[in-house]
Parts: structure tokens; sequence; C-alpha cells
């Protein structure tokens, strides 16, 4: 998942606002390398969950004998599936609109600014506030049973919502 938020989206957004006019790209080339690597980011990233979700399967009976939850235990797991939830909806909606001949060229045009602040959203924000939750569960992850645990992780996703929320006034 570090390789899918931490690195291909990052570089695959930057591709898209610096290579044509940086490194002479043609938009076309600019175009494919991007979508091919949102691409490869968003199916590495639900790689990476499905990964996951099967190790924490491996040591289910030891948590569910402490009466813990075997899934979502973190707020780094709360926040991140809203990420990729965003993440793989921006890179479907980006392929059905500018990838595939989905969409008319006039209503292309009308998404282009909700396809890039779904994916600064997605993208930036989500993912890095992933990236950091993630960092943080290292040193602890609680156990879903002390309602200051739930706490902890409700609060994560709130302000995840309302970094999303602020994204989305600023870019008016």
């Amino acid at each position: 998942m570090t390789l899918a938020f931490g690195f291909l989206s990052p570089v695959a957004a930057a591709a898209w606002r610096s290579y044509e006019h940086l490194l002479g790209f043609t938009h076309r080339q600019v175009k494919v390398f991007h979508g091919v690597l949102m691409g490869v980011a968003a199916l590495t990233g639900l790689l990476g969950v499905i990964d996951m979700w099967l190790v924490h399967e491996d040591g289910a009976a030891a948590q569910v004998a402490k009466g813990w939850a075997v899934h979502f235990q973190s707020a780094h797991s709360w926040v991140g599936i809203v990420a990729l939830a965003l993440f793989l909806l921006q890179a479907t909606g980006g392929a059905a609109a500018f990838a595939l001949p989905l969409v008319p060229p006039a209503r292309r045009a009308a998404l282009l600014a909700p396809h890039r602040w779904l994916g600064a959203a997605a993208a930036q924000q989500a993912a890095f506030v992933a990236l950091i939750t993630g960092i943080l569960s290292l040193a602890g992850r609680g156990d879903n049973v002390k309602e200051s645990d739930v706490g902890y992780k409700a609060a994560a996703v709130v302000a995840l919502l309302l970094s999303l929320l602020l994204g989305l006034l600023l870019q008016r």
C-alpha cells in the first residue's frame, strides 16, 4: 500500500501536472502514463488490503480469544479503507470518463474539475492521512473494546472527512 499511495500515485499525479510542459511528452503520452500508473496504484492498493485481511485472518484465533475484533482495529485501517474507496472510485471514474469512449467529449470537460478534486483528495489527503495513521499504528492499535479506542478511530475518520471538505471548499 505504501508503494501504491506513497510512490505510484504521487508520481502519476506529478506526471500529469508536469511531464508535458517540462519534459516535452505529448498530451497522449502523459495521459496514458498517468492512467497506467494510477491503475497500477489502485490495483496495488487493493491487493495490499486483501493481503492484510488475510494476515489478520491468520491471527484471528488469538484475537478473538482476547475479545478483540479481527479487522479494522486501527485508525489506519479505518482511514485506509476510506482512502482506498475514494481511490478506486477515482480510478474507475477516470478510466470511464477519460480513457474509454463512454463519455462524450463535451461532457468530459465538465468532469475534469471533479476528477482533479477527487484525485487530490484520494491521492494526497486520504492516502497521506492513511500513511500517517499507519506509522502511528505501529505504536499501538487498540482493541475496539474501549470507547476511547473507538473514539480515536472515529476522530481520525472525521479529521479525514473535514480535510476533504476543506479541499472541496478551497477549490471553489
